[in-house]
């Protein structure tokens, strides 16, 4: 298989125009720079929804299993309730730490 050193394509002014503000934005030094950085971008990003995909149903599976595993224990631990805050109790930051005017 012949690998292609070189290449030209034809791209949309829009397309020209947003490879020129990334190229600024990055910092790359051509388009082509930023072109390489988007398809390694976009490699990773494929891969990582691929992975979710793969995880997603054992997750779920998981986590329906873990509901039920909880409703259990709530008969063994019940919630607990502290009931309303007294109203003496301040939760302001002067109140907490003493600023004194800070």
């Amino acid at each position: 298989m012949k690998v292609i050193a070189r290449s030209s394509i034809a791209l949309p002014a829009e397309d020209v125009a947003l490879i020129e503000r990334l190229k600024r934005r990055v910092g790359a030094k051509t388009n082509v720079a930023v072109v390489h950085r988007a398809l390694r971008l976009l490699e990773s990003t494929t891969e990582r929804d691929e992975l979710r995909r793969t995880c997603r149903d054992p997750s779920n599976a998981t986590r329906e299993s873990l509901v039920d595993e909880m409703a259990d224990l709530d008969e063994v631990f019940p919630p607990h309730d502290p009931g309303p805050s007294p109203p003496e109790l301040s939760l302001r930051r002067e109140d907490l730490y003493d600023d004194r005017g800070r």
